[in-house]
């Protein structure tokens, strides 16, 4: 069965920083805007799929008023409230007693909730909090900040790596504070950030098609149409261990996404030949099927074409390639980058 999901489109800068490219830190989550965010409870703000153990979490808070018992106000957490060593890796509330102190927990030296709690907070007024843990003379130190004061740090001497951690300001567990918390930044945590890499609409699709060799090579588009180009993919899949996702839209506004990954695009040299080291088409549906009559991207020549044929120009197709059966609205390719190589 397919899946049901709704389109998802990913803002990204192409700039002059790496290779002409600024690739998102493989270490760095902007997890929120600048502009204020009211909490709720509930709220899942982002997964990161690893939690390294030298990490940073900080972000500004502002409390509207107090009132007595535990008020959520950010929780990264592996799976539950206070299972197991990683549920809370930290979490923050404001004081059950009411009186505007934060009540700081996170996993270290074994225990799975060591706490920490601060002087109170004044309310109506942003305060920068940040929760740190880093690597020095061989041992991992935990950290607290308040308002960019060193207010509580230890020794941890049982940090670890977690995986699958959920940030959500504020968690589904507690009521959430009455404020607003921006400027959320989680440093130490691998994202979900994928960078645009093709963008086709069925009604454009003879623009996209109709371009020379040397245009596929350097990038093309802006929305509508979007071509990142051989030469940066090249570029991208060389210098970090990355995967790929396709995201198809049909008519029926029905939508299934196929995972690939350890993506590597050759170079010029190898004709831009597409490798991977797996795939998932998260569907029965088999999308990789779909490509250049039912043979898979691994088995193209030029797989970025409608035709993947060397000997064949591309021609204009609405469809996800050449030979296919399925009426497409859209199609998007997005790369994540992962470890440097």
């Amino acid at each position: 069965m397919r899946q049901c999901i709704g389109p998802k489109y990913t803002s990204f800068t192409l700039s002059d920083v790496t290779y002409g490219l600024t690739i998102p830190s493989t270490n760095l989550v902007e997890a929120a805007d600048p502009v204020e965010q009211i909490l709720i409870k509930g709220s899942l703000n982002t997964l990161l799929p690893v939690l390294e153990k030298t990490y940073s979490v900080s972000f500004k808070i502002k409390a509207n008023s107090y009132s007595e018992g535990w008020k959520s106000v950010i929780h990264l957490t592996i799976g539950d409230n206070a299972d197991q060593y990683g549920d809370r890796c930290p979490a923050v509330w404001f004081h059950i007693d009411g009186s505007g102190r934060l009540y700081i927990s996170a996993a270290v030296n074994g225990n799975k909730n060591y706490a920490f709690t601060t002087q109170p907070l004044p309310l109506n007024q942003w305060s920068s909090l940040q929760i740190s843990q880093y690597k020095t003379n061989g041992v991992f130190m935990y950290t607290v900040y308040l308002n960019e004061l060193l207010v509580h740090s230890v020794v941890n001497n049982k940090p670890q790596t977690f995986s699958n951690v959920k940030v959500y300001t504020a968690d589904p567990w507690y009521y959430a504070q009455n404020g607003s918390i921006k400027d959320l930044k989680i440093t130490g945590g691998r994202s979900e950030i994928w960078i645009p890499m093709m963008t086709r609409f069925s009604n454009w699709e003879s623009n996209f098609w109709n371009r020379s060799y040397e245009s596929y090579e350097n990038g093309f588009g802006l929305i509508n149409q979007l071509w990142i180009g051989l030469k940066k993919l090249n570029q991208i899949t060389s210098t970090f261990f990355t995967d790929m996702r396709v995201d198809y839209f049909f008519e029926d506004n029905i939508t299934f996404s196929t995972m690939y990954y350890n993506v590597s695009i050759g170079s010029s040299k190898d004709s831009y030949v597409l490798g991977y080291e797996s795939y998932d088409p998260k569907d029965s549906f088999e999308p990789d099927r779909l490509n250049a009559n039912g043979i898979t991207f691994k088995s193209c020549s030029k797989w970025w074409t409608a035709n993947c044929n060397e000997y064949v120009s591309p021609t204009s197709s609405h469809y996800i390639s050449y030979g296919s059966t399925e009426n497409l609205l859209s199609i998007q390719f997005f790369l994540r980058t992962n470890e440097i190589k």
